[in-house]
């Protein structure tokens, strides 16, 4: 009998193998044996397999792929807030097994798998290709940017979004057909590509969810209280449109910068914005977008970043305006990193320009027009009664025009352009 037990005992023990805890204590490539220490302190000369089985792996320091990575069966990856995983080459699936990132995570390809859970908080995911989710996405005050692709949340996968996160597509679609759960102040925006709940999908909470160049299609259950706006066409939706409401929710994470003001003013032909910064932290450049309804953005002006300063900074920008109305601005940072978070919308109510003065008039050529004020670009052409161009003039320097012409006696036309807002006086010539 003591024999036939051994056996058994040295059997079972062969077929196992004890899991093993990984803390990267270098920067390098996943597979570099040099980067690796099973206490945390002493290097190991060994590496996590591309294949973790139960085992643990703690990120604090800049790891790179090297090869696709499965994360499988009780395994658990964690990068920590000092800590970067660099897998913009490879793919990643993580499968009945566990991933937390506090720090930043690039991968190619992300399969959130049967029974795993996925976990980001306070850091950045940027997924180049395509996102599939059977499991459970966590995004808590993170930001996931999807560059070309989509994010498929199958039937029995679970999104949630809390804590003011943002998923971000440049170009794809995003399609439910699980539970996307999107907290206040967190929203789901696409530059170019649709939003899709489909038959089954469930989409709960009262953030916002936008499109920019797409289209909001609702087969499933979808929560009034979810803000939405869409560029195109939309389908199933049981609330109103709110375009408005829905980009003020957009707010992101919050700035890397302490804004302590941002403001309007209208004035003769231009609204007047400013912000001011109270402090920056690797703040590369500012655009201004302004819309006409709070739906669709345009760029207006691209303004440098004080980069890293604990200093007070002055910003302003004169948008030249056309038509006297309500207008919409917001303010978009990028950091260094390619990162991005989108500010509260204000308005603008634009006032016109003040009529252009002509003396004398009648003239006999010589005369003078008083511009309220000036900007590159703007010409002056004349045309006689016919509709012929008799003059024209483009270097505009000054907001006071002298004008010296030896022209027929009759009645003219004098066009001001300023960038497509025409102002036409009459000039009698004798």
């Amino acid at each position: 009998m003591k024999a036939i037990i051994t056996l058994v005992l040295i059997t079972i023990a062969s077929n196992y193998s004890f899991a093993t805890t990984y803390y990267s204590i270098l920067d390098g490539s996943w597979s570099d044996p040099g980067i690796w220490s099973t206490d945390g302190i002493t290097p190991c000369s060994c590496s996590p397999s591309n294949n973790l089985m139960g085992d643990t792996v703690v990120i604090d320091h800049t790891v790179v792929q090297d090869a696709s990575l499965t994360i499988l069966d009780g395994s658990f990856l964690k990068v920590g807030e000092s800590g970067k995983l660099d897998g913009s080459g490879y793919t990643m699936a993580v499968i009945n097994a566990s991933f937390l990132a506090n720090g930043n995570f690039t991968t190619k390809k992300l399969l959130v798998g049967d029974e795993a859970t996925f976990t980001i908080q306070l850091a950045e995911l940027i997924i180049l290709t395509r996102m599939e989710v059977y499991g459970v996405l966590n995004i808590y005050t993170s930001n996931l940017n999807v560059v070309l692709g989509n994010i498929n949340i199958y039937a029995t996968g679970i999104v949630n979004l809390e804590g003011g996160s943002k998923v971000h597509f440049d170009s794809g679609n995003y399609q439910n057909a699980g539970i996307t759960n999107i907290g206040p102040g967190s929203c789901i925006q696409i530059d170019s590509g649709n939003i899709q709940n489909e038959v089954g999908g469930v989409m709960n909470g009262s953030g916002s969810m936008i499109t920019d160049a797409g289209n909001v299609q609702n087969e499933g259950s979808w929560d009034a209280n979810i803000l939405w706006c869409s560029a195109g066409f939309d389908f199933g939706m049981p609330s109103t449109e709110s375009c408005l409401e829905a980009n003020e929710n957009c707010l992101g994470v919050p700035l890397p910068v302490e804004l302590v003001l941002f403001e309007g003013t209208a004035k003769p032909g231009c609204n007047s914005i400013v912000w001011i910064t109270a402090s920056e932290y690797n703040c590369d450049y500012f655009v201004l977008e302004r819309s006409d309804e709070g739906k669709k953005w345009t760029e207006r002006a691209v303004v440098d970043g004080a980069g890293t300063t604990s200093l007070e900074s002055y910003y302003s920008v004169c948008d030249n305006i056309t038509e006297v109305k309500t207008y919409y601005y917001r303010i978009i940072q990028y950091d260094y990193n390619r990162d991005m978070s989108i500010s509260n919308v204000i308005t603008v109510h634009s006032v016109g320009l003040k009529p252009t003065e002509m003396y004398p008039n009648p003239s006999q050529g010589e005369f003078f027009l008083l511009l309220d004020g000036y900007e590159t670009g703007m010409e002056v052409i004349i045309y006689d009664v016919n509709g012929m161009p008799v003059y024209q003039k483009n270097d505009i320097v000054d907001n006071k025009v002298a004008f010296q012409l030896q022209l027929p006696s009759g009645l003219y036309l004098v066009h001001i352009n300023r960038k497509g807002n025409v102002e036409t006086l009459k000039l009698v010539i004798r």
